[in-house]
């Protein structure tokens, strides 16, 4: 009788365990989202080659904060998700795309359908399908961190090896946002969801550390088979923990526009973050296209780009990222600072100086007066208003800025209390402007022109190319580009790798990382 009950506890066990590594998860069914614990991250590893790994290679990670990449609010940990889990399509610097669980698509325009490389694998072994990717996209669509990318996708439908997102509006570039990471059904709100990327998340006495995934889906061999992750609590502690050389790597979105100086090899990132000034078309001196002409010309973009941002950034005259692969071949209208030239312009436009008053340009209203509204909580952005306020007031005109919080700065807009604004947008990877050209768009205050919006729409539907709705632009002016940010990666000196990498794929030469010394 003790050996019956020894045996029917010790098969309780083993089943409990079984549940526990999520072996029992069905793939499946669409409909099937329970909850499971996700795989374990206490695992104790003692293997000496691993342990002498982790002094070796280091990486960030925020304490306290999740690696859920559905969850985190952590810019540094969700860097670190992208080594744990993988998409349908990577992107590279220039934004095109290269499948990755993806082995085919075709887009329609409103419809895509991508069909899955064969015998796709999670970590703990499960086989991952189609209803993996749409269970992920779900999540996907519901997280602050893809669901901007994801706005246009109204579905995805599971097949056998396939799955088909449908559109609202119709995009060519659609397949570029299918970069969510992709988690084993059922784990979405586990601590650390199941995945198929370069690593595992593992414990070493106590330790995080990353090991490396040798049935991983790029099929890359991992020079570093095991990485240690150091546990930040600070904002921006990261640049001098590359400094002290605790960390091999970090990546810095430069949102505060602070470039810090180390003794580190530094390496530029191209970002889909414009920064541009907006204006509100109903001023009645901004219905003159000419005028808005006449500022553009009056700011000297390539200071402004050396003394603001320390050249982190790219100059654009046009809504879309120079660096973007659609538009590299096209002859981009040139940026160009001609003072003498913007003043000719008022001039004929009736906004001229007085003859008793030199200083400031007048019209039948008095003086050309304009108030620039900017959020005070971006030191970047606030010298960059107050640099286009001095260029603008070197071509006469009487500037006021106004430094606001975030919420004053929201509703100063929402209530039209501004002629100019300093604005920041993160374009999606497919280059979607809608922000600026859909009625409520998030970017879209003081813009009037009905001619614009139908154009971008013809454009997206493929109506029009990207060089006519670029003429369109440059007629109509609904907003004044100044540049794209640019990103900073931190190397330690002593590793060396090849490659590039991009802000969605901060990882993605690691595989080719090796110790100089």
């Amino acid at each position: 009788m003790k050996k019956i009950i020894i045996t029917i506890i010790c098969m309780a066990a083993v089943i409990t365990a079984i549940i526990l590594s999520g072996k029992f998860v069905s793939n499946t069914p669409e409909q099937q989202t329970t909850e499971v614990t996700s795989q374990a991250v206490s695992q104790e590893q003692t293997d000496e080659e691993d342990i002498k790994a982790l002094s070796s290679i280091s990486l960030p990670y925020f304490k306290g904060k999740s690696f859920n990449p559905f969850k985190t609010k952590s810019p540094t940990n969700l860097s670190i998700s992208t080594l744990l889990y993988d998409p349908l399509f990577i992107l590279n610097s220039d934004c095109s795309s290269t499948m990755l669980l993806a082995k085919e698509f075709h887009n329609d325009g409103k419809k895509i359908t991508v069909k899955l490389i064969d015998g796709i694998t999670f970590s703990n072994g499960s086989s991952l399908t189609a209803y993996d990717v749409v269970y992920s996209f779900r999540l996907a669509k519901k997280c602050d961190a893809y669901k901007g990318r994801l706005s246009n996708f109204s579905s995805a439908k599971a097949g056998t090896d396939t799955v088909t997102f449908t559109l609202k509006q119709p995009d060519v570039y659609a397949q570029q946002c299918l970069t969510f990471p992709i988690v084993q059904n059922g784990t979405g709100t586990a601590s650390l969801p199941v995945g198929s990327g370069r690593y595992i998340l593992r414990s070493i006495s106590g330790q995080y550390v990353l090991v490396a995934n040798a049935n991983n889906t790029r099929g890359e061999t991992m020079s570093t088979k095991t990485i240690g992750l150091v546990p930040i609590i600070a904002d921006n502690e990261e640049i001098y923990r590359v400094q002290t050389g605790e960390l091999t790597y970090y990546y810095n979105d430069m949102d505060t526009g602070t470039f810090t100086k180390l003794t580190a090899t530094t390496v530029p990132v191209n970002t889909n973050n414009l920064i541009y000034l907006g204006y509100k078309g109903s001023v009645s001196a901004f219905k003159n296209k000419q005028v808005i002409k006449a500022l553009r010309l009056a700011i000297d973009k390539s200071s402004l780009a050396d003394t603001v941002f320390d050249n982190f950034c790219t100059l654009t005259d046009t809504p879309f990222n120079p660096n973007w692969f659609a538009v590299k071949d096209l002859n981009l209208p040139d940026y160009e600072y001609n003072l003498i030239k913007a003043g000719n312009i008022l001039d004929e436009a009736g906004y001229a100086y007085s003859a008793n008053d030199k200083s400031y340009r007048y019209d039948s209203d008095g003086y050309f007066d304009v108030k620039i509204i900017v959020n005070k909580e971006s030191e970047t952005k606030v010298s960059c208003a107050k640099y286009i306020g001095k260029c603008l007031q070197n071509l006469g005109l009487r500037v006021t800025v106004k430094s606001l919080s975030f919420d004053d700065y929201e509703e100063a807009l929402e209530d039209g209390d501004y002629d100019l604004y300093i604005g920041e947008v993160r374009i999606s990877p497919n280059m979607d402007l809608s922000c600026f050209f859909k009625k409520g768009g998030s970017a879209a205050y003081g813009i009037t022109s009905s001619t614009i919006r139908s154009a971008y729409s013809d454009f997206k539907t493929g109506s029009i190319d990207i060089n006519t709705f670029i003429g369109v632009f440059e007629e109509e002016y609904p907003f004044i580009p100044i540049c794209y940010r640019t990103g900073i990666a931190y190397y330690s000196n002593e590793i060396s790798f090849e490659g590039d990498i991009n802000e969605y794929e901060p990882f993605k030469n690691i595989s080719s990382w090796t110790q100089k010394y």
